[in-house]
């Protein structure tokens, strides 16, 4: 090579090298100065953000659908860039595919290091869907088809929807069987042509169960884990039943484990095993708890159960329950309590081999009440014991009928202003109906729980007591955030009585109590109502209610803001609206697997004195 190539040679690098140091220059000179971020400037940072133009979305949800960048993030040209196209694939999924940004907008406050920005949207017309077919289908025809999927003719194309009705459709097979069931919906560009909307339907061959295998059970009988599977060999395959199988099995309460495994479904073959891996728990338990709530109340019980008395998932439960105050000399108070509850349950999840609950209890409570005004004493005995029987029928895994024969007998003494009652018998029956959808029955998250009752005491049943109550008690729970919860109740009691009787003619055993820790915090126990021989207050017409918001804290610490109402009445002419009770307080809870252990502080905003404080309550488990 010449010495002239050689020179020309770098002198063209040496016009390549400052070329590209320019450039550089005028990168950095160019534009917002406020994007170089060095030690010794700030950060601009993105005020608001407003949309122009839109009409049918909010800008609260295009804001939201941006993701990658929000108000109060650092300035950043590709975030805004990425958000942007994110909002017009937003808008591309709920039919604007037309959608498109015309104008952005930034306005620069120097003095507080802040840019506003605007996007204008022209967000053109919404494609709507002009006709909905089927192809391939043979199994199930194009009307049953039209019937899952949640989109009709005339409504906008919405891609939520269509991949909600493709799973819809595909659970609907897999129903009968044909689980390698495969949905495909047409594209966007075929939609566009004439604005059809197309599923076509690999349906696949019907799978069948050819065995049914259980595994890891030593101690418990195979029998008791196999009449809670639905699915026999032979039948047809059913995802619905299977995953309903695991929850019975699990229910049982034998079980700290139950998984599933289907051999064969990787290969589609169409016979396939399905295996239940079960894990024992412990199957006798013994139990203890204490509670708290001011001013003076204590309460204490133990319990002893076995979950599999006969080796064949009977259950047999023994509880007792005693509360009282403290003397005097602790608490001054004007009366004195004392009360044991003995109950002794046993239950047979399948009476005469069929799927028929049958329960039987047996129960003893003594109650003693000494009650001082003005140095003057009036004590209240009351000793209440019975039986009763149940029996039930599961309609589905979540949903049960029962109904309920009871034998009371109440023997009640008062020594002092209240004219003596004894051997008061009750005799009624009950039918209910219960539906629970909770996620955790110990600490739900989701789902909800009620019970709708219908009871008629005495008349042909003959007894003391004559009377028919309605019960409707439900609770509701739903997710606010990914941790935290907002459970809602609601108890209404209304008792008729019967025979040309009176609220007062009821006795005190067969009454409403409400206020404490599970019903109305704020008051105390049985601090409601009408007062009866016992000192107490009780009720025969019942309205009570409540909100409570549950969040985490630290782990396993929770905390928890409530709102309770309600109200207690004898007779149906004292119901008014102003007898209503509220309470409202917080609460800490900390979480185990048999539910939260809870310190609530309630304060009532109705019936307050001058020295009342508020009530604290330690408990274990929710308050519903």
């Amino acid at each position: 090579m010449s010495k002239e190539n050689t020179k020309n040679s770098k002198n063209f690098l040496l016009f390549i090298f400052y070329f590209l140091l320019v450039l550089l220059f005028f990168t950095f000179q160019c534009g917002p100065r406020r994007l170089i971020i060095t030690k010794d400037e700030e950060v601009l940072i993105i005020g608001k953000i407003t949309f122009i133009g839109t009409k049918s979305i909010k800008d609260k949800q295009l804001k939201k659908t941006m993701r990658i960048i929000k108000e109060g993030d650092p300035y950043d040209e590709y975030k805004i860039k990425v958000g942007i196209e994110n909002v017009l694939s937003y808008y591309k999924s709920k039919g604007f595919f037309y959608a498109k940004v015309i104008s952005k907008k930034g306005e620069f406050y120097p003095e507080e290091n802040l840019i506003d920005l605007s996007f204008t949207i022209d967000e053109g017309n919404r494609a709507i869907i002009k006709s909905i077919t089927f192809k391939r289908n043979e199994i199930i025809d194009d009307k049953k088809l039209l019937k899952t999927i949640i989109l009709h003719i005339g409504e906008p194309y919405d891609y939520l929807r269509i991949f909600t009705s493709r799973y819809n459709l595909t659970a609907l097979y897999a129903q009968k069987g044909y689980i390698y069931a495969d949905v495909t919906v047409s594209s966007e560009d075929s939609f566009l042509v004439n604005y059809n909307l197309t599923f076509s339907i690999e349906e696949g061959k019907k799978v069948f169960v050819k065995d049914v295998k259980i595994e890891g059970n030593e101690t418990i009988r195979r029998r008791i884990i196999a009449r809670e599977i639905l699915l026999k060999p032979g039948n047809v395959y059913s995802p619905q039943k299977v995953y309903a199988s695991q929850q019975k099995i699990y229910a049982t309460g034998l079980f700290d484990d139950v998984k599933l495994e289907i051999e064969g479904i990787e290969d589609k073959k169409e016979n396939v095993v399905v295996i239940f891996k079960v894990l024992e728990g412990k199957t006798k338990w013994i139990a203890c708890g204490l509670a708290f709530q001011t001013p003076n109340r204590i309460t204490m019980e133990a319990g002893w159960g076995h979950e599999n008395l006969f080796n064949n998932n009977q259950l047999l439960r023994l509880n007792y329950t005693y509360d009282f105050t403290p003397p005097k000399s602790i608490f001054r108070n004007n009366k004195e309590e004392e009360a044991g509850n003995f109950v002794i349950n046993y239950t047979e999840p399948y009476l005469f081999s069929l799927p028929i609950r049958f329960g039987l209890n047996l129960f003893n409570e003594r109650e003693k009440t000494i009650k001082i005004i003005d140095e003057r004493s009036s004590t209240y005995f009351g000793n209440i014991y019975g039986i009763n029987t149940r029996i039930g029928h599961s309609i589905n895994l979540s949903t049960n009928i029962t109904s309920e024969l009871k034998f009371k007998k109440a023997s009640i003494n008062v020594i002092g202003d209240y004219k003596p009652e004894k051997n008061i018998v009750t005799n009624s029956i009950l039918f209910a109906y219960s539906k629970d959808t909770r996620d955790n029955i110990f600490n739900p998250r989701s789902g909800l729980l009620t019970l709708s009752s219908i009871e008629c005491a005495g008349s042909i049943l003959k007894g003391d007591n004559h009377f028919i109550r309605y019960v409707q008690d439900i609770s509701i729970y739903r997710r606010f955030t990914k941790r935290s919860v907002i459970a809602t109740k609601l108890k209404i009691g209304y008792t008729v009585p019967l025979k040309q009787s009176t609220g007062d003619s009821i006795s005190v055993d067969e009454r409403f109590e409400l206020g404490g820790a599970s019903s109305l915090r704020g008051y105390v126990e049985s601090s409601i109502g009408s007062i009866d021989i016992r000192g107490k207050q009780s009720g025969i017409y019942l309205i009570n209610g409540g909100e409570e918001f549950r969040f985490p804290l630290y782990r396993l610490l929770g905390g928890a803001v409530f709102f309770d109402w309600g109200g207690l009445w004898l007779n149906k002419d004292d119901i008014k609206i102003k007898g209503i009770k509220v309470g409202i307080g917080f609460g800490i809870r900390y979480n185990t697997v048999i539910g939260p252990i809870r310190i609530d502080y309630g304060y009532r905003l109705t019936d307050r004195t001058e020295k009342y404080r508020g009530n604290v309550y330690f408990a274990i488990g929710n308050a519903f």
